[in-house]
């Protein structure tokens, strides 16, 4: 019996040039308030956090 594959999260970049996909359940949220992130977005920012074997990239 095969083992199920879990199931990814997947984006890209606004154009479209490069795309990612991860495992789901290897995925945290990661919420900033520093001074530069708020500086650079406005606001707070939020982030997914993963290990960086486990994220697969497409395109340039």
């Amino acid at each position: 019996m095969t083992e199920p594959t879990p199931p990814l999260l997947a984006g890209h970049c606004h154009c479209g040039a490069v795309a990612f996909t991860l495992p789901d359940q290897s995925a945290g949220v990661l919420a900033c308030h520093c001074e530069d992130c708020r500086r650079r977005h406005g606001n707070f920012s939020a982030f997914l956090a993963t290990p960086i074997g486990e994220v697969t990239l497409q395109g340039d």
